[in-house]
């Protein structure tokens, strides 16, 4: 019985669908409710459970890293110095931060869930893949 649970949990595995990888162009949308707000595009790439890339923003720029556990995605972008200042239009200038990005890769291939600005305001984002 034993070789029967263990052949069964093989086989199960050894058809399991391959994570999905996030390598390519991603826009990501994030607001505040005080109108603190990014739209970078994202060139990532993914190497296992690793992402690397840069995204840029119409105002800031810069690296961004992060991982993947099956479907949960994280993903932090460091923009600039530490120093941030709004542009009066709900966008941080250049000065920049760290924003964190906390989501789910969903079956529509979009990824959702929270974001936080250098500021540690939250808000919801997406990234959709371009």
């Amino acid at each position: 019985m034993r070789l029967c649970t263990l052949l069964v949990c093989i086989l199960w595995f050894s058809t399991a669908l391959p994570a999905a990888d996030l390598s390519g162009k991603w826009q990501v949308e994030f607001r505040t409710d005080s109108n603190t707000s990014a739209r970078p595009l994202c060139t990532l790439r993914q190497s296992g459970n690793q992402i690397s890339g840069a995204c840029k923003g119409p105002h800031s720029e810069g690296p961004m890293s992060g991982s993947v556990n099956g479907q949960s995605v994280e993903l932090t972008w460091k923009t600039g110095n530490a120093s941030t200042r709004n542009s009066g239009d709900g966008q941080m200038q250049s000065g920049g931060g760290v924003w964190m990005f906390s989501g789910t890769l969903g079956d529509d291939g979009v990824i959702a869930g929270t974001g936080t600005a250098p500021t540690g305001e939250k808000g919801p984002f997406t990234a959709k893949r371009q």
